[in-house]
């Protein structure tokens, strides 16, 4: 708001002058009074001073004062006027200057407020990441005290089978009627044992041949399996697959217990057969369904990256199933990952896991978690087998039993040998079909060198231990 200082104009101080001549002139005629004469220079003639000539010069005297007064008061208000002027100038580029500041003050207000938002957030999220680790920690307390129990209770298992040994043993003892009974009993061991060296799984015999050849572990093979092995290595066309057997081990409701064991126990030679297999069991099949139940999730994650186009997941899973150098399209490559990307049945798993390692009892499986049998060609990177063909070779092994389940199922799912396996897999879950493990087990002819026969072995193994009953068989929650 500007202000207007109060002035007289030039035009008021001539226009009061004019009305005072005019009164000086006008006054002597209302009061009959002469009005004043103006003499001019030229004349000599004495001027004559009245009382009310002297009032008039003393009026017009007054009067010209005020004009004076007026004039300068008029130059102090046009002064006052430019300096009011220059201060309200000075006034708005203070007020201007003082809304940018304002301006600065109320962005920076909101930054510190976004700031203070973020940090808030920052400050949930960190509450909601320490409440994750404290159930982590929750779950790792729980999980080792369930690992506690575990060893407590295999060590208590340990404990009735040394007794029933002893048991055993003093009955064997009571039987024995004489010396030459107990010779000939000793002898039959030797010859069974024997036997069972020479006529070991064929497999085993062929890729870990001289690690496992002298475990004494090997020895404790039931008959049964002797006579199976003996028949498929004598018969280069194997026609008749065993009888089914009886089930291993009983679940309720299918659902198996999340334990995870990281490496087979040091016991599990002293067993007996049934007990050995329901051990192996109950060791594996939860590393098996948790490792399927990741590429479950694997290939729902692979759905979602196709339906949102997320180009960096679909790229990482490309790289992770060896697809890097994958020349064909993007609908070839999604098909590709579809075949790659899936559980394989249990029943296959535990097949394998049993004939490569004999059940848990090779030299490899017991050093280094290597239940499939898995090759690598770098010294560092497993066991070296007594005799290789080549002298790079190393059965690969792992930190933990996990590890390898985790290795063997990404070998059949990205190796190109196996390509056959997981087009079968896909056309069987496209007709609405069942994928089982016996049904599998005919791509797996180059896992062994032994082609057919291995397939025979490990439909064998499927059928003969009643594996295919695990099929549909789920974790339990950990709750």
């Amino acid at each position: 708001m500007q202000i207007k200082p109060k002035h007289i104009a030039n035009w008021q101080i001539l226009t009061l002058l004019f009305l005072s001549l005019g009164l000086a002139y006008a006054l002597p005629l209302v009061f009959d009074v002469k009005p004043p004469r103006f003499v001019s220079p030229q004349q000599d003639a004495p001027i004559i001073d009245s009382d009310e000539a002297k009032r008039l010069r003393a009026e017009i005297a007054l009067l010209e004062g005020r004009i004076a007064t007026l004039s300068a008061r008029s130059q102090a208000d046009q002064k006052q006027e430019t300096q009011a002027r220059d201060l309200l100038r000075d006034a708005d580029e203070k007020l201007s200057a003082a809304k940018i500041q304002a301006d600065e003050a109320k962005a920076s207000l909101q930054e510190a407020q976004k700031r203070d938002v973020a940090a808030k957030q920052s400050l949930i999220e960190a509450r909601q990441a320490e409440q994750e680790a404290r159930r982590a920690l929750s779950v790792a307390n729980d999980t080792q005290r369930r690992a506690t129990q575990a060893l407590q209770t295999a060590k208590d298992i340990e404990q009735e089978a040394q007794r029933a040994l002893q048991v055993a043993l003093a009955q064997l003892a009571q039987n024995a009627q004489n010396d030459r009974e107990i010779k000939t009993l000793q002898a039959s061991i030797d010859a069974l044992a024997n036997a069972l060296e020479k006529l070991q799984n064929p497999v085993i015999a062929q890729r870990q041949e001289t690690s496992v050849a002298g475990d004494e572990t090997q020895n404790k093979i039931t008959a049964q399996d002797t006579t199976q092995n003996a028949q498929i290595a004598q018969s280069a066309a194997p026609r008749r697959l065993p009888n089914p057997g009886k089930i291993i081990r009983e679940f309720d409701n299918k659902l198996v217990r999340p334990d995870y064991v990281i490496s087979l126990p040091a016991d599990l030679e002293s067993l007996t057969v049934a007990e050995r297999k329901a051990r192996f069991v109950d060791i594996l099949l939860p590393l098996i369904l948790r490792e399927n139940q990741r590429l479950e999730a694997r290939a729902t994650a692979l759905e979602l990256a196709i339906a949102k186009d997320d180009q960096d997941e679909l790229k990482r899973l490309q790289t992770l199933y060896r697809l890097s150098k994958f020349e064909g399209d993007k609908a070839a490559l999604i098909a590709e990952l579809r075949l790659r990307i899936a559980p394989i049945p249990p029943s296959l798993a535990l097949a394998q896991a049993a004939v490569e390692s004999g059940w848990g009892l090779s030299r490899f499986a017991k050093e280094g978690n290597a239940l499939f049998g898995q090759w690598a060609w770098s010294a560092d990177a497993g066991i070296k087998p007594k005799e290789a063909s080549n002298s790079r070779a190393v059965i690969r092994s792992f930190s933990t039993l996990y590890e390898s389940v985790v290795a063997y199922m990404h070998n059949l799912n990205t190796h190109y040998a196996y390509a056959p396996l997981r087009e079968r897999r896909a056309q069987l879950l496209a007709q609405g079909e069942d994928v089982t493990g016996f049904i599998l087990a005919e791509h797996l002819a180059p896992y062994a060198e032994t082609g057919e026969k291995y397939i025979f072995t490990l439909k064998s193994m499927i059928r003969q231990n009643r594996f295919d009953h695990y099929e549909d068989h789920q974790l339990a929650s950990s709750s």
